[in-house]
């Protein structure tokens, strides 16, 4: 937790997807509703400056945080109505309480 924004842990959810996972150096990774990010920037430690990962949340307060990782963006969406994702570029679909492999 040392290597993440302290912004992003806010102490609530539960789940660890990350950990179950099984990121690699150089994926590409979807967070479903990020929210403050914990679960984005966990990944983006994993995957390394050679992967990405792009976190999700309807909210613009939790968009709006800098972040300081190179490989770490986030975008607005709707994960009910539409995830303004190009779907062929996703290696690993992750969400709080849910961890699925996109093939």
């Amino acid at each position: 937790m040392d290597s993440i924004p302290t912004s992003s842990i806010l102490g609530v959810g539960c789940g660890a997807p990350v950990q179950y996972a099984n990121l690699q150096e150089g994926e590409t990774v979807v967070d479903l509703g990020s929210g403050a990010g914990i679960d984005v920037f966990l990944a983006a430690n994993k995957v390394k400056n050679s992967g990405r990962v792009i976190g999700i949340d309807m909210t613009d307060e939790m968009l709006e945080k800098e972040n300081g990782y190179t490989n770490v963006e986030f975008r607005k969406g709707d994960i009910e109505k539409r995830i303004p994702v190009q779907v062929d570029i996703i290696i690993i679909l992750i969400k709080r309480y849910v961890a699925a492999v996109l093939f």
